[in-house]
């Protein structure tokens, strides 16, 4: 584990002083160099266009420097040619901006320490819907999935950290601005093609990726199409160690102690094909008119594969376990089995007062894809410009989920303690000890639509310092929903749906007379090359192909409605804004408001019982429909100033009140309960607002070099927090039966505590952000950033979701000859992510090297080889208790990505 402390915080700015240092004694090598730049442009003198990775540098540099926002920026220098393998991994070479990885690949984006739902991605101005096909799928959240835009077709991302009127509101932290290219802005009859070859380290696999991109126009320009596509194949394998699902315990002393519910040793498989195809047709019907008619179609077919084996802790008071604390968290325990626990109802197994081994088994196979039609049209006026867009994007994806679980009584213990998780079973315990006791099969389907229509003009004035004036309106109608795949017997519930079933094998129901599944027959020798070391004893590799088996033998034990699980959400929204654009002098910049309407519905149901029982019997007298109608408007005025101290120098101002509506899964009419405890969601959420200022300054002392610093401060007015509320629900009786009689006999009403989202107090996060890079003018360049981010949340303990105090990146480059090499590394601190059911969960520093190779075997061929994770880091995360004290709670290992390949262009 990469431990950053504030030393080597001081170590990395002083490095960049150190380097900025370098960097202005260089600059003056460099000055008779700069002073024929401006003497030629200044003359009119045709330069030659500076290809390459350096070119992508300075491209992304006017970008920033020409912007009258805060801006930065990451281009492709050619058709195919972005730097990185994936849209987040390049966002996260910005200053101010993280990432957040998952199945080995980064998919998700945090800027300036707010979570993914709190920022916004635009593809070409607009949303884009995503979808999922994970078992996370029930809690939908507006995170955009970058691992649905390929970089093949990607021209240009940029960051807005400032925020204007003329942009979609919606964002807390920053927006991304996603930018494809146009047939217009490409020579005629250009082709690129690249096919490249993906070696996953763990899984020791090959798997292939081919892409291709066309562009045509007429000699006259007046009519033009483009067509990319990306088929991408992609094998993942994660070997990790856990300690998973901490639980409060009652010890002797009447204190409050945690320990966790399960240690075991896991391996993850992926595969998913993703094919994309994107095409642009365009049409000059006059010189001053322009219609762009832009579309997208993505889609993911994917299977993930996982089983796992360790010590079942479950639910132990705190008398039944011998160990050592930490603190106030039961770092080690240790515990005899109860082997006649297997005769007794596997109901209950989870609850007894005992230790044993659970294997597990999940298969989850699903796709999800997305569609973007787009249609935009652009009218030069004399006295205005009018750009009128209407498009439509679709998402829907689906998992289906089959998992079984076996168990088997042993003596056990566990260890948590010193930065480690290691646990041992019995060494007589074989798969023929492990005894099937739970089957499931879940299916769930989700889906977004939202269909926009905007309208803007642009009208120049003559009006002293004002130089023009924009405004504006659109209209969106969104909306999302997640449920468990729709039942065919019950058509009439729209958001009611069945969970085609979930079981323990043996006595559920009397008379069931199911048998129990011996894994010995589908378990192999224990797992090798287990975290890219030797293998781990007790994790028996396991044969997927036999799991549908268990679902024949065992055929449908219940079926139940999962109405808790569905979210049927629909915004409208409608905006406008006008904003002043002003120049005089050294000064320029914009002035403008920002007003949004928010119209938004969300339907569920208000559920009296817990699920798990059978449909009918006094259904309806439980389970209530319900729907929440509400609309709230915001007024978003906003400011951006710069001001050039002289042609290299740049120093600006922004300010601007933001905000961003709450993540769906929120919203949601939704109650989930549990014995141990439940949530809900809450549709009368306000959004997150904030009010937030930036300076910064920018010194260019070549068209391809920059310093720069930036510091901003974002007031939180609110914050969604999380708190206890108390509500009824219908338990059963030790006596009763399973099954609901006409009467309700044997059940009783109980108030139960539920885990509720709610608008709790604001508070500050403020920052600033460090910036150089340099091309020497030899072959060689650097680019280095650091971010420090301190935030500080109004209500006593609460912690920044999301939010790491630090973040780092480091590329050092040689381009000469047609030669590339590049080394770069990104650093990310701890953050705070979330609840690990009673206690904080934390994402651990973590930082990775990568590196990338190129040669140009001549004007059109080239060939390339990246590797990521270059020395092989692992990720880490860990819990923290309300005193401060912390243990280990995963320890994953993903291995290294080569990819090698070639590409041409013509």
């Amino acid at each position: 584990m990469f431990d950053f402390t504030k030393k080597k915080v001081a170590v990395a700015v002083n490095l960049a002083l150190v380097l900025s240092g370098s960097l202005v004694l260089n600059s003056n090598a460099l000055a008779q160099e700069q002073d024929q730049d401006k003497k030629e442009q200044q003359e009119g003198t045709e330069r030659i266009e500076v290809k390459g990775f350096r070119g992508s540098i300075q491209k992304s540099l006017n970008i920033k420097r020409f912007s009258n926002v805060i801006v930065d920026a990451v281009s492709a220098e050619d058709i195919g040619k972005f730097p990185d393998q994936t849209v987040a991994d390049a966002l996260q070479r910005v200053a101010g901006v993280q990432v957040q990885k998952s199945e080995g690949e980064s998919d998700r984006v945090s800027i300036r320490g707010t979570a993914p739902h709190l920022n916004l991605t635009l593809l070409n101005g607009q949303n884009v819907a995503s979808a999922t096909a994970s078992s996370s799928i029930v809690t939908a959240s507006r995170g955009f999935n970058y691992s649905l835009l390929p970089t093949e077709l990607i021209d240009t991302l940029e960051v807005h950290k400032s925020a204007q009127a003329k942009v979609v509101e919606g964002s807390l932290g920053g927006t991304v601005i996603v930018k494809t290219r146009n047939p217009f802005d490409s020579e005629a009859n250009t082709m690129a093609f690249s096919l490249k070859d993906v070696y996953q380290e763990t899984t020791g696999k090959h798997s292939p990726t081919l892409s291709g991109f066309y562009s045509w126009k007429d000699d006259d320009s007046k009519f033009g199409f483009n067509i990319g596509a990306v088929l991408k194949e992609t094998t993942t394998q994660r070997d990790g160690l856990s300690a998973g699902g901490f639980n409060h315990i009652a010890s002797n002393d009447s204190l409050t102690y945690y320990t966790p519910r399960n240690v075991n040793a896991s391996r993850f498989n992926a595969e998913k094909d993703l094919n994309t195809v994107s095409g642009t047709l365009q049409y000059a019907p006059a010189s001053n008119m322009l219609l762009t008619f832009h579309n997208l179609y993505s889609k993911a077919d994917k299977e993930n594969t996982s089983f796992a084996n360790g010590v079942w802790v479950g639910e132990n008071s705190f008398a039944d376990l011998t160990g050592s604390l930490q603190g106030d968290i039961m770092t080690s325990g240790n515990l005899a089995s109860n082997p006649n626990d297997l005769n007794s109802d596997p109901r209950w197994h989870h609850y007894g007062n005992y230790l044993e081994s659970r294997y597990t088994t999940t298969r989850e196979a699903g796709a999800y894809k997305t569609r973007v039609h787009d249609l935009k049209l652009e009218w030069d006026a004399d006295a205005f410009s009018l750009t009128a867009q209407a498009g439509v994007t679709k998402a829907d994806g689906q998992i289906s989920i089959r998992a079984l679980d076996f168990e088997a009584p042993t003596e056990a213990t566990f260890d948590v303690s010193n930065e480690q998780i290691d646990f041992t079973l019995s060494q007589a315990t074989s798969p023929q000890d492990y005894v099937g006791v739970y089957i499931a099969d879940k299916n769930y389907v989700n889906d977004e639509k939202e269909t926009y229509y905007q309208t803007d003009i642009h009208m120049p004035l003559d009006a002293g310092i004002f130089t023009s004036v924009d405004f504006g309106a659109r209209y969106s109608d969104h909306d999302k929903s997640s449920r468990v795949q729709l039942n065919e017997h019950y058509p009439w519930f729209s958001y009611n749906e069945e969970y085609s079933g979930s079981a323990y094998l043996e006595s559920l129901y009397p008379g069931f007379g199911v048998q129990a599944i011996d894994l010995s027959g589908w378990a192999g020798a224990p797992v090798s090359d287990f975290m890219g070391g030797g293998s781990q004893p007790y994790l028996y590799d396991f044969d997927f192909g036999k799991l549908d088996n268990a679902f024949t033998e065992v055929g449908l034990l219940r079926s139940y409605w999962h109405p808790s699980y569905s979210l049927t959400l629909n915004e409208k929204v409608t905006s406008a804004y006008v904003q002043a654009n002003f120049e005089a002098d050294k000064w320029r910049g914009n002035l403008g408001v920002r007003v949004a309407q928010t119209k938004q519905k969300s339907i569920g149901f208000d559920i009296l019982k817990p699920d798990g029982f059978f449909p009918g019997d006094k259904l309806a007298d439980a389970q209530s429909p319900v729907t929440t109608d509400r609309d709230y408007t915001d007024v978003l005025p906003s400011l951006n100033v710069s001001y050039s101290v002289n042609d290299d120098v740049i120093v600006r101002f922004a300010a601007a009140s933001v905000m961003s509506r709450p993540d769906y899964d929120l919203l949601a009419h939704r109650k989930i309960y549990s014995r141990t405890g439940g949530i809900q969601g809450n549709p009368e959420l306000d959004p997150t607002k904030a009010d937030q200022y930036d300076i910064s300054v920018e010194y260019y002392f070549t068209d391809a070099s920059i310093i720069s610093l930036a510091y901003f401060v974002k007031n939180i007015k609110s914050y969604v927090t999380e708190d206890m509320v108390l509500a009824n629900v219908l338990l059963p009786n030790d006596d009763s039966t399973n099954v609901l009689d006409e009467e309700g006999v044997g059940y009783h009403i109980e108030q139960m505590e539920l885990r509720t989202p709610i608008n709790g107090e604001g508070g500050t996060n403020k920052g600033f952000e460090i910036n150089v890079q340099h091309d020497f003018g030899n072959g060689f360049g650097a680019q280095a950033n650091y971010t420090y981010q301190d935030a500080e949340l109004d209500e006593e303990g609460a912690v920044l979701p999301n939010n790491s105090e630090d973040t780092f990146n480091l590329s050092g480059y040689y381009e000469k000859d047609g030669i590339l090499a590049r080394v770069s590394y990104s650093y990310r601190s701890e953050y705070f992510a979330g609840l690990s059911r009673d206690i904080d969960r934390y994402t651990d520093d973590y930082g990775q090297w990568d590196a990338n190779f190129s040669y140009n075997l001549n004007e059109n061929i080239s060939l390339s080889l990246q590797i990521l994770n270059l020395t092989d880091e692992n990720q880490q995360s860990f819990v923290q208790s309300e005193t401060g004290q912390r243990a280990l709670l995963s320890d994953y290992n993903y291995g290294r990505r080569i990819f090698s390949g070639i590409s041409a262009k013509f």
